[in-house]
């Protein structure tokens, strides 16, 4: 089951999460979840995390958007989260980091096999969370996609996308278990 949550509030964080748990006060978790976020650049992410790490005991995976898209139609300011839960369903969730072209598909290899390693049964779906990274590291997304690919064994779809920022390029967050990477 799945259930996406919004609120345009993202001054208030705590405000904010109280928002978007309202939204779910009708919507029974399973014994498995995880939450997908998309959230404008200004939103204090670590702050938004540790937030609903006082409420949800599951991976909260996310990244700076400049716009979502929802059943409503476009959203350019906010926070976003589409929440799934399921009982015959497993999620694992972490970051590859501190990637550069030396690195990267030993980091990304030992990433997925630590995390593959936590399920009952092989990954069916890979969601992609990434940033742009600076020049000097010169790691392409294709790069990426082919390190992940490589890893898991290129039998299982991956779906993903980069963090954007609203062309400022400075301010692309990843967040993922608490923990916040700024590219």
């Amino acid at each position: 089951d799945s259930i996406v949550l919004y609120t345009e509030e993202i001054d208030d964080t705590r405000e904010a999460v109280a928002e978007l748990l309202v939204q779910t006060w009708e919507f029974p978790l399973k014994k498995h979840s995880l939450a997908l976020i998309f959230a404008e650049e200004e939103t204090d992410f670590p702050k938004l995390c540790s937030i609903l790490a006082e409420h949800w005991d599951f991976p909260v995976v996310g990244c700076t958007a400049m716009g979502m898209l929802g059943q409503k139609g476009y959203y350019g300011i906010g926070i976003f989260i589409l929440l799934m839960t399921a009982d015959d369903c497993f999620f694992a969730a972490d970051m590859a980091k501190e990637l550069d072209q030396g690195n990267y598909k030993v980091k990304i290899a030992q990433t997925y096999n630590a995390l593959a390693a936590t399920l009952p049964s092989p990954p069916k779906l890979i969601l992609s969370y990434g940033g742009m990274f600076p020049a000097e590291q010169r790691v392409s997304g294709d790069d990426v996609v082919d390190a992940i690919s490589e890893a898991s064994g290129k039998n299982i779809p991956i779906f993903g996308g980069l963090a954007a920022d609203g062309f400022n390029f400075n301010g692309y967050r990843i967040f993922c278990n608490g923990e916040t990477v700024q590219t």
